[in-house]
């Protein structure tokens, strides 16, 4: 409890801000005032939030603090040398005034985004939000869902709608639903709850009305899409009834949804799906994916002998190439493959 005001109330201090109580008023004369809200709640919401996204990228976070002129920058330099072939690395260094430390980190080949805090001798949780901001990305990827909630929803929105003010590429994996052990059949969650689960974050963004809201998010499924090419139509046809109340969407509404997604080819190159995904999406949606090194090598050649078969010589060059192109802009002008884009860029993202 504050020995001036009384601000922490309890059952067992109240008589202490009460009427005649020693602590009724402050020194100056002033009523004492009951304080439910931290004054860094602000704060503390923001830094729960850099949590979650550094979790939800499987990012290590470390705040590394000491006197001045204890090396910190020089442990940073050691460090980087020592696992920078290992790991992916960033820093975010906070300074009074200068970027001296922040240019010795670029030196070793690695981002460093400098927050200069004026007067303040450390870095709030707004200002290493704002650092993030800084790093350059291509794009993000996301699980189908996290914990059973999947993108659609409500407590994600946040999240979504930071992405489509980026115009974000996201790349959606699918993973094992909640559960999965008990109805999973002993069978490995990749040979048929990953496709399903694709299905069912495609069908949380449309029916949550997602997918309208942020149409500057490029989404990206892998697997061809899963099961929905397959399913697109019945979704699409059920999701357009009164079944559904104020979540229904018209059917020609869902199939153009469903036709704006980008699909990979990964571990999905046979004439059967390749067939429901033209069904479903233009070439120009379609991009290259392989699922190396967990597909097999031998599994990856003769799915590119199938592309070759299915694909005439140009809508090869797309989907290898061309459309990837498109949704990496930046990526293909630092790999030098922009002229390959055939549309106008569909931008990139700095951060999430």
């Amino acid at each position: 409890m504050c020995d001036t005001c009384g601000c922490s109330i309890t059952p067992a201090n109240a008589h202490l801000v009460k009427a005649g109580g020693t602590l009724e008023r402050t020194a100056e004369g002033r009523a004492s005032v009951e304080v439910l809200t931290s004054l860094l709640h602000e704060n503390d919401h923001q830094a729960a939030h850099n949590r979650e996204h550094f979790d939800r990228h499987g990012v290590l976070a470390i705040n590394l603090m000491s006197s001045p002129g204890a090396g910190k920058t020089a442990l940073l330099e050691a460090s980087i040398a020592a696992l920078r072939d290992e790991f992916s690395i960033a820093v975010i260094e906070g300074d009074l005034e200068t970027e001296n430390d922040a240019e010795r980190i670029r030196r070793h080949g690695v981002t460093a985004i400098q927050i200069t805090t004026g007067s303040a001798c450390h870095l709030d949780a707004h200002m290493v939000h704002s650092a993030l901001d800084e790093l350059d990305l291509d794009g993000v990827a996301l699980p189908t869902h996290a914990a059973g909630r999947y993108l659609g929803d409500a407590q994600l929105a946040p999240l979504l709608e930071y992405l489509d003010d980026r115009s974000a590429a996201v790349f959606v994996h699918p993973t094992s639903p909640c559960c999965f052990e008990a109805f999973g059949l002993a069978l490995p969650a990749p040979m048929i709850e990953f496709p399903f689960d694709t299905t069912r974050a495609v069908a949380s963004l449309l029916f949550s009305g997602a997918l309208a809201r942020h149409p500057g998010i490029e989404f990206i499924l892998p697997h061809a899409g899963g099961t929905l090419p397959l399913l697109a139509p019945r979704i699409a046809a059920i999701g357009s009834t009164p079944v559904l109340g104020d979540r229904a969407v018209p059917l020609p509404d869902a199939m153009q949804a469903f036709a704006r997604l980008h699909y990979d080819t990964a571990l999905s190159a046979t004439p059967q799906q390749i067939a429901a995904l033209r069904s479903l999406a233009p070439i120009s949606q379609v991009v290259y994916g392989t699922d190396y090194p967990f597909a097999p090598e031998p599994l990856v050649r003769l799915a590119d002998g199938v592309i070759a078969t299915l694909f005439d010589a140009n809508e090869q060059e797309q989907i290898r190439c061309g459309n990837a192109a498109r949704l990496f802009d930046d990526l293909a002008r630092r790999a030098g493959c922009a002229n390959l884009s055939t549309s106008q860029p569909a931008g990139s993202i700095r951060s999430t």
